[in-house]
């Protein structure tokens, strides 16, 4: 199993932080980060859990416990992870704000989308109505009459 200077390292790398952005984010020193990247100390125990938390991985895989990232993970749970790790990494507030706009406009269409094709889909299985034919008979000499007062 991996160490948990290794794991470490390799979160913070596949989430795109730098040791440097990672100490600012927990609130430590880049040189107390790179003592547990290459093992020479361990987190505390507050550490471990804030990591876990920023990671969106358990206590005991991120100790080397473990190779099981999170209860029931996939790939989806990994590009979720990365998502809120970049989305954390967002400094200011309208920057939050548009990313949230954007995902909830992804949304809005995805919905329409799905309501159009249940509609067209609906009027496609609609039975068709057959007009009986109509014959129009019309009385020349009378709309000409009508016509002439």
């Amino acid at each position: 199993m991996a160490t948990i200077g290794e794991r470490i390292r390799q979160l913070r790398s596949s989430q795109g932080f730098t040791q440097a952005r990672l100490a600012e984010v927990l609130h430590v020193s880049k040189s107390t980060v790179s003592k547990w990247e290459s093992n020479t100390n361990l987190p505390q125990a507050m550490e471990l859990k804030n990591m876990s938390s920023l990671f969106h991985v358990r206590s005991d895989y991120l100790l080397g416990l473990s190779n099981q990232l999170a209860a029931g993970s996939a790939g989806g749970d990994k590009k979720l992870a990365a998502l809120t790790a970049y989305f954390q990494q967002l400094e200011r507030e309208e920057s939050k704000q548009r990313c949230l706009d954007f995902v909830i406009s992804q949304l809005n269409e995805q919905e329409t989308a799905k309501m159009q094709a249940e509609l067209l889909q609906k009027t496609l299985d609609e039975p068709k109505v057959h007009l009986p034919d109509v014959k129009i008979i019309v009385d020349a000499d009378a709309a000409l009459q009508e016509l002439d007062k």
